[in-house]
């Protein structure tokens, strides 16, 4: 933690007083059975406090494992090698901790699943909930026609346009496509990504909308 920069402190600073401020709450209103659950990082002191007032704790972690974040965004979605260690940061192991406290880890894909069994999560501690669209949901959609295939393409992103959101890949695959695409991004670009990617986030073809 001693390498770590002042915004990963404040962040983690933020998340411990959330926790704090939760485990409060828990004695306040004098819980203690059932389930508690919280988001990996903000349950901290919160978490520890409910089990030890004999509640099931469940914690949801939507991203790669803390043990592979960094690491998977250096080396464009590879999972290290044997022999390889990730070098972990302040800010992530944070989160890792929150995440081993917790008796039930609740995640939304089955690449975030993989991801924490490949960091030694137990199996059996683990939970795979989509959060997608309800398939009855589709039945009450008009008929929609068939899309359209061929030369040209509309696509929108929507979300912060970031490394950990793919957008090196989508701009690289742009810049090397010869086809009449056009890419419209409704979200924030962060300074990180506009300085190293410059040159590609000047294509013609890609609009950003804010």
């Amino acid at each position: 933690s001693r390498g770590a920069l002042a915004p990963d402190w404040l962040d983690v600073l933020a998340m411990r007083l959330s926790g704090a401020a939760a485990a409060n709450a828990i004695y306040r209103l004098g819980l203690g059975s059932g389930v508690y659950h919280s988001r990996a990082g903000f349950g901290h002191s919160s978490v520890s406090v409910a089990k030890r007032l004999g509640m099931v704790a469940a914690v949801n972690h939507s991203a790669a494992h803390p043990l592979f974040f960094e690491f998977l965004r250096a080396n464009s979605g590879r999972f290290p090698a044997d022999g390889e260690r990730p070098n972990v940061g302040f800010f992530w192991s944070s989160i890792w901790r929150d995440i081993d406290r917790a008796d039930v880890i609740i995640v939304d894909s089955r690449f975030v699943l993989e991801s924490c069994v490949r960091a030694g999560a137990d199996r059996s501690r683990l939970r795979l909930v989509y959060e997608g669209v309800d398939d009855e949901f589709l039945r009450y959609l008009p008929p929609q026609p068939e899309p359209r295939i061929g030369g040209s393409g509309r696509f929108l992103f929507a979300g912060s346009f970031c490394v950990s959101k793919g957008a090196e890949v989508l701009l690289k695959a742009l810049s090397q496509s010869q086809g009449t695409y056009s890419i419209r991004v409704a979200g924030d670009v962060d300074a990180q990504t506009k300085a190293d990617m410059r040159d590609l986030l000047g294509d013609p073809r890609l609009t950003f909308l804010g």
